[in-house]
């Protein structure tokens, strides 16, 4: 009997590490797919500022008002965007540059890529 109970105890155990691995790959997929949704909206949002600068220097056509809320708006996304970085990356274990926005080890003391410093 004791081979039967090992048996279904390393069972139990495989089933145990195959759901957290599934949890995990979960989690970082809602994540990434949050980040995308949030890096879609924000090239939305420039290309409307983009389009109303345009407008403004070529045709005269006053949009400060909308201008300034748009701002507003790409202000706050950007936040969004970098605790939504850094939220993938602590589920991939590392740290995301909040400069940049790249993935880091997560013992890494500056980013590797722009050189900002990661911990205080």
């Amino acid at each position: 009997m004791a081979i039967i109970d090992d048996v279904v105890r390393k069972t139990q155990q495989a089933g145990k590490f195959v759901a957290d691995k599934a949890t995990d790959v979960y989690d970082l997929t809602k994540a990434s797919y949050a980040l995308a949704s949030l890096e879609n909206k924000m090239d939305a949002l420039m290309k409307q500022i983009g389009t109303l600068t345009f407008e403004e220097k070529t045709d005269g056509a006053a949009h400060e008002e909308e201008l300034a809320a748009l701002f507003e708006s790409a202000k706050v996304l950007r936040e969004e965007i970098i605790e939504a970085r850094m939220k993938k990356a602590a589920l991939k274990n590392e740290i995301a540059c909040p400069e940049c926005g790249k993935s880091n080890d997560k013992d890494a003391a500056f980013c590797s890529s722009c050189g900002k410093k990661l911990k205080d």
